[in-house]
């Protein structure tokens, strides 16, 4: 694959908040097999003890696939 085939990383800090939650939580019910209320959940916990916000947790996943 050429690198103008490869596909650029999405700017997720201009990406739509919920969206990007959203999109989050999704991530985890598919790696967890949990439902939406625990996926949420699960990442607002993360952000908690991660000292940030549930947008920026949810970006860190989205960025690097690991939770913060």
């Amino acid at each position: 694959m050429s690198s103008n085939d490869e596909r650029e990383d999405p700017d997720w800090d201009r990406a739509d908040p919920s969206a990007v939650i959203g999109i989050a939580e999704g991530i985890l019910i598919e790696r967890y097999h949990i439902p939406g209320p625990m996926a949420s959940a699960l990442l607002e916990s993360f952000a908690t003890a991660a000292d940030m916000s549930v947008i920026d947790a949810a970006r860190w996943l989205l960025s690097t696939g690991r939770l913060p």
